[in-house]
């Protein structure tokens, strides 16, 4: 017996699935490690100034000894010499709390390139404990990481491409690193020609630590743009990757 029940409709074809999107339990909000890091940066910078503005009154002190008809006061080059060596051992300790405040938001950091799907980058979020604590390694590692952290927060380059490897390197990261080292570089250097015990070894070994000093100062300023700058990308790129795809045909 004939119905005029309509035949059944095949099924379509199932809905796309959902675009991916960053992993938010893995993600790590640096806001308060920021913070942290720039504390720890603004008291170093202070001791920096401070231990540049008394190097620079040990300089006038030592070319007064070298000229002719003065009255050195070698009291007061004593003293200065005190507060240099006061100010070392206060650096060393702000240079322990910078490090560590330093260290885990350059690991939050790593996690979160991870969490935008950044895979395979070269060096895991572990080294950006261990690649400081490596003698000799530690003079690239890091900041072979910082520029890895750089090219993942291109907000420009899909989630999971793997095209991110090979973005554009930072030169403020470059110059940052660059400036940190030589300057530790020159003021291990002027105490190495201070030690040697003569007059003009004593004021070229002052000189050198005055350029190290005002290399040190101007490489803890671009950390905290560094630090900054990663920060905001990070952001720019988790929003830009939970944004909605645009509608067919747009």
């Amino acid at each position: 017996m004939a119905t005029n029940e309509p035949p059944p409709v095949p099924p379509g074809a199932p809905p796309p699935p959902p675009p991916t999107s960053p992993n938010v339990d893995r993600w790590r909000d640096l806001k308060w490690s920021c913070f942290a890091v720039y504390a720890a940066l603004g008291a170093t910078a202070i001791a920096v100034v401070y231990a540049l503005v008394t190097q620079i009154e040990q300089r006038s002190e030592v070319s007064d000894l070298g000229s002719f008809g003065s009255i050195p006061d070698l009291g007061r080059l004593q003293e200065l010499d005190d507060r240099i060596d006061d100010l070392n051992t206060a650096f060393l300790a702000l240079a322990l709390i910078t490090g560590v405040t330093f260290i885990v938001w350059m690991w939050r950091a790593a996690k979160n390139n991870a969490a935008l799907g950044r895979s395979q980058p070269r060096f895991g979020p572990g080294w950006a404990i261990g690649g400081w604590l490596i003698p000799l390694a530690n003079l690239v590692i890091p900041v072979l990481i910082m520029q890895d952290l750089w090219r993942g927060s291109d907000a420009s380059i899909p989630r999971g491409d793997s095209r991110w490897k090979i973005g554009d390197r930072s030169v403020l990261v470059g110059f940052w690193w660059g400036l940190l080292l030589f300057g530790r570089v020159m003021i291990g250097a002027g105490g190495a020609t201070i030690n040697q015990g003569s007059l003009d070894d004593l004021k070229s070994g002052v000189e050198l630590e005055i350029v190290g000093s005002l290399c040190t100062l101007a490489a803890v300023v671009l950390a905290v743009h560094v630090v900054r700058k990663i920060t905001q990308r990070q952001q720019e790129c988790l929003r830009a990757q939970q944004a909605p795809p645009p509608p067919p045909g747009s």
